[in-house]
């Protein structure tokens, strides 16, 4: 049995995983996660960073476990797409475009193949924190 009594390894490598797995790392690092389901019924996790809030999305989910993960924020205010795109060219992890109609959306994928650790989870979730903020500040100049 694995560290969370799911499909990990001895080790403690996680192949896939639950909603409430992740929530339970998203505690660990401080966080207040609000676990729900997306339209299609797959685990998502809401949490705020220093007041913004950011979304947690599942994929690849068969019987309540993801194969991967998405962090995603999103904002109604405008800028220029030549600032988007500045972002983007310098910037690694985190991506940064305008949807349809023009809002700020920031995403950052974790793959979970091959195996990854609670350590690895967490660092991502720091690495978001990191280049969300970065990202914030950088498109708010």
């Amino acid at each position: 049995m694995g560290l969370f009594g799911s499909k990990s390894s001895p080790a403690g490598v996680f192949t896939t995983i639950s909603g409430e797995e992740m929530a339970q790392i998203v505690r660990e690092e401080g966080y207040a996660p609000e676990l729900d389901q997306d339209a299609h019924g797959d685990p998502m996790i809401r949490f705020r960073v220093e007041g913004y809030n950011c979304l947690l999305f599942f994929y690849g989910v068969e019987d309540g476990r993801a194969m991967s993960l998405q962090f995603r924020a999103a904002f109604r205010e405008q800028v220029p797409i030549e600032k988007v795109n500045e972002w983007n060219r310098r910037k690694r992890f985190l991506k940064v475009y305008l949807d349809e109609d023009g809002d700020i959306n920031m995403d950052m994928d974790v793959d979970l193949e091959g195996g990854v650790t609670r350590a690895y989870l967490a660092e991502r979730l720091r690495t978001w924190r990191a280049a969300f903020l970065a990202c914030v500040r950088f498109l708010a100049d």
